[in-house]
């Protein structure tokens, strides 16, 4: 498992916009087949400031969806509404490396109509 954490900041006014085109982007995500959640978080003392939690099972989804033209496209108009570059990291759980092979087999388990 993954977590990508972005963070960032929001034009003044350009608040629902942002938060629009956040849900539409997540929306996309879950399209991904190695997606697994997100949420977007605003900073109360600091509205903003917004970061951007998500989780995917494998390093590989997260780098397929980076690349997608698709978020390239929604990327593009989120631009308009921050202040600066996204700042973007990306972290897995000490210890646990970033292979996804075995969380893969896991949800597939769950899903499986055998």
């Amino acid at each position: 498992m993954v977590k990508v954490v972005i963070e960032r900041r929001c034009k003044p006014g350009e608040e629902k916009r942002l938060e629009g085109l956040l849900k539409d982007l997540r929306a996309s995500c879950m399209r991904q087949p190695t997606y697994v959640s997100g949420e977007t978080l605003i900073d109360v003392y600091d509205p903003t400031h917004y970061v951007v939690v998500g989780t995917w099972t494998r390093l590989e989804g997260w780098q397929g969806w980076k690349e997608c033209q698709e978020r390239q496209e929604l990327l593009q108009m989120v631009s308009a509404c921050i202040e600066d570059d996204p700042i973007v990291h990306v972290y897995a759980a000490a210890g646990n490396g970033l292979g996804g092979f075995e969380m893969d087999e896991h949800f597939t388990s769950l899903i499986s109509t055998d």
